[in-house]
């Protein structure tokens, strides 16, 4: 992974089929992403904190709104 400069604000979002996927591909860049403000669905954020030891801002699971909530945070530029 490229390095990606000052501290940013994140959102990790995942489809339930590719979480797996998701946790694989966070594991691989652990140390930089720990260097970045994360974010994310509730499942999604609750399995990169439990799997992969990332501190996690958690939304709503995606079914309740969580990517509405993480949509609305970009459109209010937070």
């Amino acid at each position: 992974m490229k390095t990606i400069g000052k501290t940013k604000k994140i959102a990790l979002i995942a489809h339930d089929a590719m979480k797996d996927e998701m946790i694989e591909w966070a594991r691989e860049n652990k140390n930089e992403l720990e260097k970045h403000q994360l974010c994310g669905t509730g499942t999604t954020s609750t399995l990169l904190e439990s799997r992969v030891g990332l501190e996690m801002e958690k939304m709503k699971s995606g079914p309740y709104g969580g990517d509405l909530q993480i949509g609305a945070k970009i459109s209010e530029g937070e």
